[in-house]
Order: structure tokens, then C-alpha cells, then sequence
């Protein structure tokens, strides 16, 4: 047994030179890549990330979101007056199709006899930590099994442009471990159905949320198999906060104070207004609070040009000049973390990875960051999460490997999650019983369990479809917001994201 982990590309594989935005060329099936000119630059994940990541990692953060909340949402109003919203009111999306418990039944793993091979594509996780235990992991799951395993990992936002090179070249990895929500639906046609597994891992484990399923499952097919999603609550300094007699942010309105109290402190806030993943989260997830959306619950008819995306655009607008400063149009997605790091930032809307990094880094500066949920809009409080889904190409004559490495794999999450000190938040319902590990273990934690009732993915309110991932992989919605805070008014920004968004929907209309 040969184990590799690598964390560049591999001989002969495609280089890392490829764009996010000229993303799915020679994909087939209609699938060209849009190259549409974001306002700001992307920085895509090229700078160091604010932990110390693997060697020759230079990961950035959490990207995507669509359709189905992970959890039940509650049915009692969020706080702050906003309503969270109706997670199980479809329980399977367009798209999505009817659970076949049959499938799983009489599910046995393949059994491999022989030597195999299995290559495996990966981001660099923000905690580096996790990349040790996985690769660890792999090492000795290919001794037992006899397998050559290969694990490469590389940036943040470039799985997708790495394989759609490989697919372009019918050829590459065995598996990959997709990053957005809507990743699954736009290259579907490239990817081993594992429904069967899918089902028993469901059967064994308490059961998918809604949001697996949705990024997964397709038309009745399981063309992927979920691993986690991605938490964005809000990272405050809870020192600077009592100072100014503030109260932890609840609502997306809550921040104009902070940024009139704080900013003349030289203590400002920030999220990305920028071409990454971070802004993607962040500033779909606004919309949709506002009763906002891009497009309808159909998946197809534009709903982009409405009075509550206004309002949205016009509280950011009021956001940038009262509490950030212009970094923020150039952040990538580890811009956040930095900023945190640095001891400036009065708070984030970030992956639990900041509040790592600094935890091993500044003791003093990690003891005054607090944490609270995603804030809420007047309609709703809704999160826009990654959602991390492994996939096996059909070129790839590793199949029955694949399958057998994800079955082993999720007989011992529990572990994985631990290793990523609780920043891979559970798609399958066993995995959340509370206290959960780590997130029970830590009274700042806490509030993390069962955060996924506010999650939702690339599409919402309608499916992630491979057009809503086109909007999320080309930054559609981040250079609406950053055309708005730099100069454009609300309609004129709304009026780029509609004309964006009509040429990529009349491309990829909803099957």
C-alpha cells in the first residue's frame, strides 16, 4: 500500500492557473463557462489563510448555499421578530425526489479482494488539523483494504475549475469532494449514482436533512454522497461590545450601530463585498432575510428586481460607510480571519476557523470572542451555507473502492467531526443528538448545536439547480452589492444582477 497526500496538483493533472469564473468549459450538455467581469478583483483563496494551514496549502473559506434547511425549523418567530424559516415545508426540493428506503435494505458494501488504487481531490481544510486526521485516516484505511490511496488537497473555490478540467479532459481524480450546494446538480452527468449507499447511510444514522438531500439527490438519484456543511454565525468582540454599552448583533439592522460606535474607535467590521465564497454566503443570505430572492421556488423565473432586494442593498450600502473600511472589495475568503486576527475587527460573520486560529495564536484576543447566531432579517433568519458532498466520476475504475472508503468513512464521523473541532456541521440527523462533542463541550459553542434549522444552499427558494450554481460560482450577487457601495445606486446595481441573471438562466433553464 502507497499513500500520498499531496497538497498541489498532481504530474499531469490540470494546474491551479484555471479561473472560478471561466468555470465548466467542455463540460457538455450546454454547460459553457460563463466569464463574467466581477467589479472587484477575487483573490480566490491565494493568500494564506489566518491558520496555519497544511504545508503548500493556501486554503480560503467556506463558498456556497440552495433549497432545504438542514434541520426542522422551529415554528415559533426567530429572534428579533423575524420568522425562521419553513425548513420541512418541502421536505424534497425540485429536484430532490422520494427517499427508496428499498435501496438500502439489503445494502452491503463492496467487498475488495486485490490491489486497487483511489485518488482523492479535496480543499485544504481551514482547520488544519482536520487535513492531518483525514489523511491519517486514509494512510491507514488503504493498509487495511489494500488500496493505493492519494489525497490531494488543494485551495478553497478551485475544486470545481480542477474538475471541470478533468472532466473537460474525461480524466483525473477517482473522487472529489465538491464545495457549494448546487456543485452536484451542475456536473451530475459526470457522476456515479449512489443512491443505495446513500439510503443505508440514511437508514444507519437517524436519518438526511433535508438539505443533504437536496444538494444530492436528483430527481430521485443520489448522485453524491454529503460529508458537512458550514456554519456562518456571528464572531464578535464581546470586550469592545460591553465597552460601548452594545448588545451582541440578532439582526442584520443590529450592525449600523456597532459600525457608529466602533468604527470611530478604529475598530470597524467587515464582510466580503467581493468575487468569493465568503461574500457568496454572506450576501445571499442577507437577501434572503429581507424576503429577497434571486430566483423563485421554481428555480427558473427571475425574481432578482423587488422593493425587499432594495432594502437589502440599501442597508449594506448604509452598512459599508458607517462600519467597514474598502479592504472588504478585495477580501478573499480569508479575509475574515485576518481581519479578526489582527485584533481590529469588532466582528465577523465567519466559520468557527477564525476563532481556532486564534485560539492558538493569541489567548488574550481569543478570550474576548464571543459568538451568536446568523442574524435575522424583517422576513426571516436564514444562514447560506458550503455544503461539502463527495462525488466519483464515471471515468474513474475506482467505484466499488469509493463506495467502500465513504461507507467505512461514515461509521466513524463522529471522530472526523472532532478533528475539525466542530466546524463540519452534520448533514445526517444521528450525528447532531445534543450534546453534541466539542459544540457542548465549549459554553461559547453552545449556541452552534442545531444551527442548521437556519440553513439553506445556492437556489433558495427554489432548487440548486446548475443554473443557481452559476450565479454562485461567477459572484452574480457580490458584484450587485459591491457595484451599490461604490457608486451605483440600489436600481442600478438591480438592474447588472438582472441582466446577469436572465443570460444565465436562458443557458441552463431548470430541467
Amino acid at each position: 500500500m502507497v499513500f500520498e497526500a499531496h497538497s498541489g496538483p498532481s504530474a499531469g493533472q490540470q494546474p491551479r492557473h484555471v479561473t472560478r469564473r471561466a468555470l465548466l468549459r467542455g463540460l457538455g450538455a450546454g454547460l459553457t463557462g460563463l466569464a463574467l467581469a466581477p467589479l472587484v478583483a477575487a483573490c480566490g483563496g491565494s493568500s494564506p489563510t489566518a491558520t496555519s494551514a497544511p504545508a503548500a496549502t493556501t486554503a480560503a473559506q467556506p463558498t456556497t448555499a440552495p433549497t432545504t434547511a438542514a434541520t426542522t425549523a422551529p415554528t415559533t418567530a426567530a429572534a428579533g421578530g423575524a420568522a425562521s424559516p419553513a425548513a420541512s415545508a418541502a421536505a424534497s426540493p425540485a429536484g430532490g425526489g422520494a427517499a427508496s428506503p428499498a435501496a438500502s435494505a439489503n445494502y452491503t458494501p463492496p467487498a475488495l479482494t486485490g490491489q486497487h488504487s483511489l485518488t482523492m481531490l479535496m480543499w485544504s481544510h481551514f482547520v488544519p488539523a482536520y487535513d492531518t486526521y483525514f489523511d491519517k485516516y486514509a494512510k491507514d484505511w488503504g493498509a487495511k483494504n489494500n488500496v493505493n490511496v492519494t489525497v490531494d488537497h488543494i485551495p478553497t473555490n478551485t475544486i470545481i475549475t480542477r474538475s471541470a478540467a478533468e472532466i473537460a479532459a474525461g480524466t483525473g481524480h477517482d473522487m472529489a469532494l465538491l464545495e457549494s450546494g448546487a456543485d452536484v446538480h451542475v456536473v451530475a452527468d459526470k457522476a456515479n449514482e449512489m443512491t443505495a449507499l446513500a439510503e443505508y447511510l440514511g437508514q444507519q444514522h437517524g436519518g438526511w436533512f433535508d438539505l443533504a438531500r437536496s444538494v444530492a439527490d436528483i430527481n430521485g438519484v443520489w448522485k453524491g454522497i454529503p460529508d458537512f456543511y458550514i456554519g456562518f454565525p456571528v464572531l464578535y468582540r464581546k470586550d469592545l461590545f460591553d465597552q460601548a454599552g452594545l448588545k451582541p448583533i440578532d439582526t442584520w439592522a443590529d450592525m449600523d450601530a456597532v459600525g457608529k460606535a466602533l468604527k470611530p474607535k478604529n475598530h470597524p467590521f467587515g464582510f466580503a463585498i467581493s468575487a468569493t465564497g465568503d461574500s457568496n454566503s454572506t450576501l445571499m443570505a442577507l437577501l434572503w432575510c429581507y424576503g429577497a430572492s434571486w430566483v423563485a421556488k421554481d428555480g427558473k423565473t427571475i425574481t432578482i428586481n423587488s422593493p425587499e432586494t432594495k432594502q437589502a442593498i440599501e442597508l449594506v450600502q448604509t452598512l459599508y460607510k458607517d462600519g467597514m473600511t474598502p479592504e472588504v472589495l478585495s477580501w478573499d475568503d480569508a479575509g475574515n480571519n485576518r481581519y479578526l486576527a489582527s485584533g481590529i475587527a469588532s466582528f465577523i460573520l465567519n466559520p468557527i476557523s477564525a476563532y481556532r486560529s486564534i485560539e492558538s495564536q493569541d489567548k488574550k484576543l481569543f478570550d474576548s470572542i464571543y459568538i451568536s447566531q446568523p442574524p435575522a432579517g424583517p422576513k426571516a433568519r436564514i444562514m447560506n451555507v458550503p455544503v461539502r458532498t463527495w462525488v466519483n466520476w464515471q471515468w474513474s475504475k475506482s467505484k466499488d473502492v469509493a463506495e467502500k472508503f465513504l461507507y467505512d468513512y461514515y461509521a466513524q464521523w463522529t471522530d472526523a467531526f472532532k478533528a475539525s473541532t466542530g466546524y463540519n456541521h452534520p448533514l445526517l440527523k444521528g450525528f447532531e443528538k445534543q450534546p453534541m462533542p466539542i459544540l457542548g463541550e465549549d459554553p461559547k459553542l453552545q449556541i452552534l448545536q442545531g444551527i442548521g434549522q437556519y440553513a439553506q444552499t445556492v437556489g433558495y427558494p427554489g432548487p440548486p439547480t446548475a443554473a443557481a450554481g452559476q450565479v454562485n460560482n461567477t459572484y452574480v450577487i457580490p458584484n450587485m452589492f459591491a457595484k451599490a457601495v461604490t457608486g451605483s445606486t440600489a436600481d442600478q446595481a438591480i438592474a447588472y444582477a438582472e441582466q446577469q441573471l436572465t443570460s444565465i438562466y436562458q443557458k441552463y433553464p431548470a430541467s
